[in-house]
């Protein structure tokens, strides 16, 4: 796409009153947080929804995940900003320790018998719920825990645990099992999909993080239905939590967002102990930076027998995986934990802007750096400067022949470390996955993972000005372009894709520049639709290229998403749209709320909505949510039974919903705060770029042949004087950066730094 010159970005400052995106803003902030709307539930925790029934990835709607949780906080940002008012991001982050295991939920004890050298037993994934419980295997080699020791001496008021926020939480105890089993408490944390690829979330057993045995099978609560104990062991009680890295990244961003807003309209003394807290939590989200069971990269791709336990780093894929997760024993007297990884890493997970502003070094652009008071580990920029490099190549390796991002890659073949298959294509070791993680339905086809990844791309390129990344970005938008269309009173975008062909393999050592794209990696869309969640997302990462480009073009697509969003897609209760629930009452991936839910042969499990107890031969998704029945928007549609709801269906099998998802709520202010900012007369643009993250150490000896030459990307730049500096190719040499440009690392293995202006 060519780049318009006529731009129309506005950068005098103008206060809100004359700023028609931030009255947009405004407005659908104020709906948001009319208690009349119920957003929010208790300890102030976000809905997911508005709406109680709604089954997606939660299973109910007035649960909570972190990602919604980190939505809460981004609107916050921008209100900050618009209103000069910090007060409501100081309401909101306390809010997190709704979502983060306590002392009382990750007992201290247990910390004191972890073995970074053994930091977890291996239990084998499989393919489908009926294959659980696996059993796991005290004989299978694991890595290493390589930043342990690092986080325990940097934050020892930890007592040796981790830190980081659980991803699912049942905001006013609708299941029952409050925070520790009694049932009561509110926000308690809960856990369901862990039966591989195939279990969607209606074929989910829910249960409770704390496993004291209240609930679930007579003999070790829920833990039998997912895994079993090494021969001659039993079940102990124990606790077990799960981060969402993505939700957390996105958490990440806004804060750093935050501390550049308060620099333009004041309140920074404020947030100081929130860009602390920020901070340390960014330390241990590093934890997905790694394999599951910290398992060499690459090692394990000729089958099990050949895989290899890591030392140092080199388990590190350094990518935004699906998870890390963390457990322990509730006794005290025999005391245990693990951590784990992941191995499987989705494109739609990654976040090249986060981890640009981690691997900053400077203070001065922004503390999230350290000092002034805040910690670090000492490690931690250079390891956010290798996930960096490594998610550029990443997206370059994964975009399609037209331009829309592919689904991943893993390190572990099937969960099992299994033989990678003749012929399929490798990213530095990684084997390429069409859909990872879940193919019930495949984790690729929605096409809101398109514009969340890229919207933090665009993102990035706005700040950092890189031009390796720009030819990826645009690509993309050339893409998408083609799949919108804006009317008077609708608009239509992707809502699902198909995706055939697979990238061409990336070996270990090769630059980004030399990989000469996927050109038999193809993308289809199947399906439009006006979905307002990923509309708005869509919006928003339009308008972040077109800043970032000086496109009118782009521009002027964003602005007409907004402008018909905010005349025909708005209601009293923020905007939204209908759609259909055909999932619900059964399609080609199963039943639906009718879905049998697999358990082990003879086993029965009893929880707070089920305490006569539900046999295996009776194990449905409604059996195991019995509350809906007395949900009056679940009667609603579906009655009070299950009889009824079997009649409701035959009645209409394609049921009409209007829902109010809090993201994407938060996503439509969110999408209009950015354009107000960026093109409205809402203030200048956000600061420049600051300065380069830490390069790492040089290459030994003389700067390679050509160092200094002309690249696409600008001119290479040298080794400086002192470990870890680079400067400006001497004069005279050919290809010399003009004084006006500056050094930028391209990337770490091995160390590539080029003059970008």
């Amino acid at each position: 796409m060519f780049r318009v010159l006529c731009f129309l970005l506005v950068l005098s400052a103008s206060g809100a009153a004359q700023n028609e995106y931030f009255q947009r803003f405004l407005k659908q902030y104020g709906k948001i947080h009319d208690p009349m709307n119920s957003y929010f539930g208790s300890g102030g925790s976000p809905y997911h929804s508005k709406e109680t029934l709604i089954v997606e990835a939660p299973d109910y709607g007035h649960e909570s995940v972190s990602e919604t949780y980190s939505y809460y906080v981004a609107l916050e940002v921008a209100h900050g900003y618009v209103t000069k008012d910090w007060s409501g991001l100081m309401k909101a982050w306390p809010v997190r320790k709704n979502y983060m295991p306590q002392q009382m939920d990750e007992p201290h004890k247990a910390w004191t018998a972890y073995k970074p050298a053994k930091p977890a037993e291996y239990e084998p994934e499989e393919d489908l719920p009926s294959k659980y419980p696996v059993r796991s295997d005290p004989t299978f080699a694991v890595g290493q825990d390589p930043i342990y020791e690092e986080l325990n001496s940097t934050y020892p008021e930890q007592g040796g645990g981790m830190y980081g926020l659980h991803w699912l939480i049942d905001v006013d105890d609708w299941y029952g099992f409050g925070r520790h089993g009694q049932g009561g408490d509110k926000n308690s944390l809960i856990n369901s999909y862990q039966r591989g690829p195939m279990e969607s979330v209606f074929k989910t057993v829910v249960f409770p993080d704390w496993a004291d045995f209240d609930w679930g099978t007579k003999k070790g609560g829920f833990l039998p239905i997912f895994s079993l104990p090494p021969a001659g062991t039993k079940d102990q009680k124990q606790f077990r939590y799960t981060t969402a890295p993505d939700a957390t990244a996105r958490l990440i961003q806004h804060i750093y967002w935050a501390e550049q807003y308060c620099k333009e309209v004041g309140g920074c003394g404020q947030l100081q102990d929130i860009i602390a807290e920020t901070a340390k939590i960014s330390d241990y989200m590093r934890y997905s930076l790694f394999d599951k069971y910290f398992v060499k990269i690459g090692s394990a791709k000729n089958g099990p027998a050949s895989h290899v336990g890591g030392t140092g780093r080199d388990s590190a894929h350094y990518l935004l995986s699906w998870y890390f997760s963390f457990g322990g024993s509730q006794d005290d007297k025999y005391p245990w934990s693990w951590v784990i990884g992941c191995s499987h890493s989705h494109f739609g997970y990654q976040n090249p802007f986060t981890a640009y502003v981690l691997s900053q070094t400077n203070s001065d652009h922004t503390r999230l750096a350290g000092g002034d008071g805040i910690r670090r580990a000492p490690t931690a920029p250079k390891d956010w400067a290798n996930s960096l490099a490594q998610q550029k190549d990443y997206y370059k390796w994964l975009q399609s022949a037209e331009g829309a991002i592919a689904g991943g890659a893993t390190n572990s073949n099937h969960g099992r470390y299994l033989a990678y298959p003749a012929g399929a294509a490798t990213f530095k070791g990684l084997l390429y996955q069409q859909a990872p993680v879940y193919e019930d339905p495949p984790s690729n086809i929605w096409f809101g993972w398109q514009t969340w990844s890229m919207g933090r791309v665009m993102q990035y390129l706005y700040q950092s000005k890189d031009q390796e990344m720009e030819q990826i970005a645009t690509k993309w938008v050339n893409w998408v372009m083609k799949h919108i269309t804006v009317n008077a009173t609708s608009f239509s975008i992707p809502s699902s894709l198909s995706w055939s062909g697979q990238p061409e393999t990336w070996p270990t050592g090769m630059r980004f520049h030399e990989y000469q794209g996927s050109p038999n990696l193809h993308v289809t869309v199947t399906a439009y639709i006006d979905d307002i969640g990923a509309g708005s997302s869509l919006a928003r990462t339009l308008t972040w290229y077109a800043a970032a480009t000086r496109n009118t073009q782009v521009q002027l697509k964003a602005k007409a998403m907004l402008d018909v969003m905010h005349s025909h897609y708005e209601d009293d209760m923020g905007i939204t749209n209908e759609e259909s629930k055909a999932a619900y009452c059964g399609n080609k991936w199963g039943k639906g709320l009718f879905q049998e839910v697999y358990l082990p042969p003879g086993e029965s499990i009893k929880t707070p909505q089920a305490k006569q107890g539900i046999p295996s031969t009776n194990s449905t998704f409604l059996s195991q949510r019995t509350s809906y029945f007395n949900d009056g928007y679940f009667q609603s549609y579906f009655g009070s039974s299950i009889a009824e709801a079997q009649a409701k269906c035959r009645q209409n099998p394609n049921p009409v919903f209007k829902y109010h998802r809090t993201w994407a709520q938060v996503e439509y202010a969110l999408a209009n705060f950015d354009y107000g900012k960026l093109f409205g007369g809402g203030g200048p643009p956000p600061p420049g770029p600051p300065p380069p993250g830490p390069p790492g150490p040089p290459p030994p000896g003389p700067a390679p042949s050509g160092f200094c030459s002309t690249h696409a990307a600008g001119q290479w730049c040298v080794p400086g004087s002192n470990p870890g500096e680079y400067e400006l190719c001497p004069s005279g040499v050919t290809g010399n950066c003009p004084s006006s440009k500056i050094c930028h690392q391209k990337s770490t293995n091995p160390p590539e730094i080029s003059c970008l202006g």
